[in-house]
């Protein structure tokens, strides 16, 4: 059986995906981690794919 498993990303990896590859406009770069680690990823993506189409 193969793991297909995507590696964990640290949150500053995951605030380069947001602001990278979605085009997440982030001017505190702390602040955002800070609010990262408080809400996770998946659900702030969640409430940002409307904003993604």
């Amino acid at each position: 059986m193969q793991n297909n498993l995507k590696k964990p990303l640290t949150y500053e990896q995951q605030l380069e995906h947001l602001i990278v590859d979605k085009k997440l406009n982030v001017k505190n770069r702390d602040n955002a981690l800070l609010i990262l680690k408080h809400n996770n990823y998946y659900r702030l993506s969640g409430y940002m794919i409307d904003f993604f189409r």
